[in-house]
């Protein structure tokens, strides 16, 4: 017997996920463990994650990268800016 790995109501079609990410991840990926001179291919993934949009982050977090940010990682938000999404007071 053959184990489905995907729900019976997806279909065949294997749902999209949707990454929600804060600044630390952002900040980990361009400058600490995955710097994009090195990881080239990441930067063209989490690219097609943007224009899949399949990237979010809170607009908070744009605050903060602003603040706290490398010069690369500000320029990369500034070219990514319909990632962030404003956070309901009433959720």
């Amino acid at each position: 017997m053959k184990t489905r790995l995907v729900p019976a109501w997806a279909s065949d079609r294997i749902l999209a996920a949707i990454y929600s990410v804060d600044s630390s991840s952002l900040m980990d990926w361009q400058a600490r463990h995955f710097p994009v001179d090195i990881f080239v291919g990441l930067a063209d993934r989490m690219d097609d994650l943007v224009r899949s949009a399949r990237l979010v982050a809170p607009a908070m977090v744009r605050e903060e990268l602003d603040k706290v940010g490398t010069a690369g990682l500000k320029r990369w938000t500034d070219q990514h800016a319909d990632i962030f999404v404003p956070v309901s007071r009433t959720a």
